[in-house]
């Protein structure tokens, strides 16, 4: 069930992205928010059936990438909507990375 929640915040990069595309904002923070959704979803789908630490350190990772993505997109002055949506997301692979580390099985309900 975790794993659905990645995949959807993954997914929610992506149209994020879309909608920075729309509204005109900075190209290099839509073209890095696109990898981040992409890297997410292909991490998502390759640790399909592995779980515990590896699962643990993507979420972690994500977290920590989307968070530096949003401090980069502060300091350049981005629409706050856009840079605000990506930490949001980076708090969600977060808090996914704690409900894994920290279940009893490590596994945080995918069984």
């Amino acid at each position: 069930m975790v794993r659905v929640f990645t995949l959807c915040l993954s997914l929610a990069l992506v149209v994020v992205g879309v909608a920075g595309v729309t509204s005109g904002a900075p190209t290099w923070l839509v073209t890095l928010d696109f990898i981040a959704g992409a890297v997410g979803i292909a991490l998502d789908m390759m640790l399909l059936r592995s779980r515990g630490r590896q699962s643990v350190l993507v979420a972690f990772g994500m977290s920590t990438a989307l968070v530096v993505l949003f401090f980069a997109g502060v300091v350049a002055g981005a629409a706050p909507w856009l840079t605000w949506a990506i930490f949001a997301m980076g708090a969600g692979f977060f808090a996914i990375g704690c409900a894994r580390a920290f279940s009893r099985s490590m596994y945080a309900g995918d069984l």
